[in-house]
């Protein structure tokens, strides 16, 4: 319980920093280019990947675990502040396993961002690659929310003690 309330603490004082600065950067890169986020992603050579993560949004939670195929190394852009944050990568039965931890307690977030999301993990961030063509699959536990940050969106903002994402692989 306790946890849960400092996560609240967390998120009531730094969510509209956040938020703002998504915003902010949502409006530089529209500004930037006529991109139209409803258009299948361009093709990679990575292999297909998934239009389920196009739309700017901030996923935040104390756990976030994202699970994908090879192309997801190139989309995803994973924290690097090593005094902060322990780090470990190891091959599974699964795939390749990549965790973030924070180090100690203290204020520090593990973000990364994932085409057009942020990601903000409190406690653990798991990234695991798959082999083979696999859906896109986002499990975010303890005290989640998910929040659209396109001025334009018509998206309810999710809040609950997991939530559950699947982005299916484009055609």
């Amino acid at each position: 319980m306790n946890g849960s309330l400092t996560n609240r603490r967390v998120l009531r004082r730094l969510g509209p920093i956040l938020v703002a600065g998504m915003l902010a950067v949502v409006a530089a890169c529209q500004a930037g280019s006529a991109d139209d986020s409803s258009a299948p992603p361009p093709p990679r050579s990575e292999g297909r990947w998934t239009k389920a993560f196009l739309s700017p949004a901030l996923l935040f939670a104390e756990d976030i675990r994202i699970e994908g195929p090879p192309a997801l190394r190139s989309r995803l852009a994973l924290p690097q502040n090593g005094e902060m944050i322990e780090s470990m990568t190891k091959a599974t039965d699964n795939g390749l396993l990549h965790v973030f931890t924070v180090r100690g307690a203290g204020e520090t977030m593990l973000t990364a961002h994932m085409d057009r999301w942020q990601v903000v993990a409190t406690k653990r961030l798991q990234v695991l690659e798959r082999p083979g063509e696999t859906d896109v699959r986002i499990v975010a536990r303890g005290d989640a929310s998910w929040v659209p940050t396109a001025p334009d969106s018509t998206e309810q903002e999710r809040r609950g003690p997991e939530l559950n994402f699947v982005g299916e692989l484009y055609p």
